[in-house]
């Protein structure tokens, strides 16, 4: 089910495959720390154990942000114990800046509970968190219906 806008997120969870989705709306550094909080808060609503995090269209992050995300977001992660796998999508060239620093900050496997990967589309990513070909069909469909271009997640 999609999930109404807030902090300029698009989410989306599935109860039964215990999967959540999101991506920005508005992506933009002022909207940065809330919609990752936003993020955290779904992940522990919902109990996921699966992720997809979309960093489609965001901008570079900056030295400030990417600190602040190191001590304020990522101590968060560990605490969601249901958590098995991320997956984040970075779609272009001009991700490669905040794939680099997610993919730092987030360290080495020994010290996280969960596997995490890197794709560069959403399609390849639920397919690596559901391994369903169906799943991956009726979450993109209903992700592509979307509300609206208020709050529209990207087709």
């Amino acid at each position: 089910m999609l999930l109404p806008v807030v902090d300029s997120l698009v989410a989306q969870a599935d109860a039964e495959l215990r999967l959540l989705r999101f991506q920005w709306a508005i992506p933009s550094e002022a909207h940065t720390r809330p919609a990752f909080m936003r993020g955290l808060a779904l992940l522990a609503q919902h109990q996921a154990t699966r992720v997809l995090v979309d960093f489609t269209g965001m901008p570079p992050t900056s030295v400030t942000e990417e600190i602040w995300l190191a001590q304020h977001w990522l101590p968060g992660i560990p605490r969601q114990a249901c958590l098995l796998q991320a997956a984040m999508v970075f779609d272009n060239e001009y991700d490669l800046h905040n794939w680099a620093k997610m993919e730092n900050m987030l360290g080495p496997s020994h010290l996280r509970s969960f596997q995490f990967q890197f794709f560069d589309d959403a399609a390849a990513a639920l397919h690596w968190l559901t391994g369903s070909d169906a799943a991956v069909r009726r979450l993109q469909a209903e992700w592509t219906a979307g509300p609206g271009p208020t709050g529209a997640p990207p087709a």
